[in-house]
């Protein structure tokens, strides 16, 4: 059956001299995404070896070729700065402002406020001066508003 051809159910049969069969191919291409049509937009004929060019390919997101063989940062992201590194580096600086606006409100709050049993302001609850106050030293009032013993 070698370097032959006849007819078979699909075409034309070639079988090459190493007893191999030529086969024909063709490349689809899906012309009408909307409805999911695929067409042949190349053939290759195997008997005789010809390539025809039936339509032109349309390729993914408005491409005028195919993509390249490796994408720009590589397969691994070997050839692009790390994006990880990246990510760390403005963690950092927002957790960075985050402690120092903390910090810079605790200082605030805490040189603005008066010590403990220094004279401060007369209490908002008692209308005593609160260097007297109840809360401050030994003497416990059994009502918290009133100021009484």
């Amino acid at each position: 059956m070698w370097n032959r051809t006849f007819t078979g159910i699909t075409g034309n049969v070639s079988i090459d001299e190493k007893g191999d069969r030529n086969a024909d191919y063709s490349i689809l291409d899906m012309t009408n995404p909307t409805l999911g049509i695929f067409e042949p937009v190349i053939n290759y004929y195997g008997e005789s070896g010809t390539v025809e060019r039936v339509a032109d390919i349309h390729w993914p997101g408005g491409a005028t070729g195919p993509p390249d063989d490796i994408p720009d940062c590589g397969f691994f992201d070997e050839y692009c700065p790390k994006k990880m590194l990246r990510h760390f580096r403005s963690l950092l600086a927002l957790l960075s402002a985050s402690s120092f606006w903390r910090v810079s409100s605790l200082v605030r709050f805490t040189t603005d406020s008066p010590l403990i049993g220094e004279n401060q302001p007369d209490s908002p609850f008692t209308g005593e001066n609160q260097a007297n106050s109840p809360f401050i030293g030994e003497n416990q009032p059994d009502s918290l508003f009133t100021g009484e013993q």
